[in-house]
């Protein structure tokens, strides 16, 4: 079941303080509403009674999906999950523990894990583009996200992404970008050979994750 606490906030607008209800974890598997709302962020916003102002309003969160055997950990500025121990290891065995630090991070780790694909290969296929889009532009502040899954009329699959603070790309815009399936692929195997997850623990699958990874693939 989901977990809650109820904190007061005050409204950076106003200055009045109110009381927020911060959820610390949601169980999608048994409540999947809870799903929908934190995709569309209304879980996390906090709307001021007094004069209307709206933003969103993170604490650590921990998101458990059962049937999926996915737990993914919103530090929010915390500290970093501890080491599981020998008890929880067997209890999550089969498990993927995923650290993320912002709601941007765990949307997209939820996009990723529901489209069925492995998210250290999409990792790996970002850092490809990342690379590519910095050579091209020297922009360092390039982000990239995964989207979703498109198929052609051909049957052909593509993977969808969202590139961010592009140069030549007006603020607040984004470059859409695409792959082909069989980069997916490549990217898999990659990963496969290289990285495991036999033994659960948590982990922050992120560009400078597969940056190091890339040493050995």
């Amino acid at each position: 079941m989901a977990e809650a606490k109820r904190v007061d906030v005050t409204c950076p607008e106003c200055g009045r303080v109110q009381p927020f209800l911060a959820h610390t974890s949601v169980n999608v598997t048994l409540e999947p509403a809870l799903k929908r709302q934190l995709m569309s962020t209304e879980l996390l916003r906090f709307t001021c009674a007094a004069c209307g102002f709206s933003n969103l309003t993170l604490f650590p969160l921990t998101y458990h999906d059962m049937d999926s055997r996915l737990l993914f950990r919103m530090t929010a500025g915390g500290p970093d999950p501890g080491p599981l121990t020998v008890e929880q290891r067997e209890q999550l065995l089969g498990y993927v523990l995923r650290v993320v630090r912002n709601l941007d991070e765990l949307q997209e780790k939820v996009r990723i894990t529901d489209a069925g694909l492995d998210d250290r290969a999409v990792e790996l296929m970002k850092l490809d583009m990342l690379r590519i889009i910095r050579e091209e532009t020297h922009a360092p502040g390039v982000e990239i996200r995964f989207h979703r899954v498109h198929e052609k009329p051909d049957g052909a699959r593509m993977l969808l992404f969202e590139a961010w603070r592009v140069p030549g790309v007006p603020p607040g815009k984004v470059l859409n970008m695409d792959s082909p399936w069989r980069n997916y692929q490549g990217a898999e195997e990659r990963v496969r050979l290289h990285a495991s997850d036999a033994s659960p623990r948590w982990l922050r699958v992120d560009t400078a994750y597969v940056e190091a990874l890339v040493v050995t693939v």
